[in-house]
């Protein structure tokens, strides 16, 4: 026998919501909604008065993944990385410029391309961790990560 899928009835808050998210979740249950099916069949099956406690959680839920994952807070993080990076050992100075330019890029992901070259370049002289070498490398006044490796 087969089941046709159906869509997940509405819920106003006039009816028991027990009731309601039992019936819900033998729907769920017969149509094989996985956890983001069930999220969206049942934020779409809001009317009226319930929708705005969809907009409250929404929205926190929003502000919290924002601020979890969102560019601004990744931005911080890189920036952060960018400032403590220092030569590891056994690292070769090529992969150190390649791993300091990808945290400049995401460090400053919408910094013009010149200022991007300027501050890549400035943290290489900085994060090498033998100062005889960053201070000839200062020396030679690189104008480029290229120029300093």
């Amino acid at each position: 026998m087969s089941v046709e899928k159906a869509t997940a009835r509405v819920f106003d808050g006039r009816s028991s919501w027990e009731a309601y998210v039992t019936q819900f979740e033998i729907e769920a249950e017969i149509n094989q909604w996985d956890g983001p099916d069930k999220a969206a069949f049942l934020g779409t099956s809001l009317r009226g008065p319930v929708l705005t406690v969809l907009c409250v959680h929404y929205t926190s839920l929003l502000a919290a993944l924002e601020s979890r994952f969102g560019n601004k807070r990744q931005s911080e993080l890189h920036r952060m990385k960018l400032r403590n990076r220092v030569r590891r050992r056994d690292e070769t100075l090529p992969e150190l410029a390649e791993d300091i330019e990808r945290l400049t890029r995401l460090a400053y992901p919408e910094a013009p391309i010149e200022v991007l070259e300027t501050l890549t370049k400035d943290q290489f002289i900085d994060a090498l961790n033998d100062n005889e070498m960053r201070l000839r490398v200062a020396q030679t006044r690189p104008t480029t990560l290229r120029a300093a490796l």
